[in-house]
């Protein structure tokens, strides 16, 4: 047997495999000979493409609520099929810009393999980290008055603040104070 791969590389073995360096098509050939001097050759071209550069990205990340991931594998001469998107090991989506929700912050694995229309594939995996969803929860006094009416919101969460008091006012303080003018509100 005598292998030539088309790059300058060949091979004596009945079955060879090769690795070719460069994208691109090359003729490939094949030459088997018998012991009594026969001999057979075949010719084939083969095209070899370039493999995606599989990425995304994320902005942060909160449990109980909808995360958009974004693929933004990059991919030169060919366009993307497929997309399988794991969370710890478990497929989760086959959309290229999937939302996921968390029940539960921590750190989790997110795994994306791409692949394009001529089946080339890569894949890349972070380890990302799901935020606990703050508590909103607030109180005011007194809970009834008369126009003008001065309450007190407070709230014992350790966060930023923006409190919006429906009459387009509103305050980034943690423990506003806040005058309603009208019956309105």
């Amino acid at each position: 047997f005598r292998s030539s791969f088309g790059d300058g590389a060949s091979s004596t073995l009945s079955n060879p495999t090769h690795t070719y360096s460069d994208t691109g098509t090359y003729i490939v050939s094949l030459t088997a000979q018998s012991l009594n001097g026969c001999s057979q050759n075949q010719i084939d071209t083969v095209t070899v493409y370039f493999s995606p550069q599989t990425n995304f990205y994320y902005d942060t990340l909160c449990s109980k609520t909808m995360n958009q991931f974004t693929d933004s594998t990059i991919v030169i001469s060919d366009s993307l099929s497929n997309w399988f998107w794991y969370v710890n090991n478990v497929l989760q989506s086959t959309e290229q810009n999937p939302e996921f929700y968390f029940n539960d912050s921590g750190i989790f694995q997110v795994s994306l393999i791409t692949f394009t229309s001529h089946q080339c594939e890569d894949s890349t995996s972070k380890y990302i980290t799901v935020y606990p969803v703050p508590s909103s929860d607030f109180s005011f006094y007194p809970e009834i008055g008369t126009p003008s009416y001065s309450l007190s919101f407070t709230t014992d969460s350790n966060l930023n603040y923006f409190w919006d008091f429906g009459d387009a006012f509103s305050s980034t303080e943690q423990n506003p104070w806040h005058l309603y003018r009208s019956e309105e509100h």
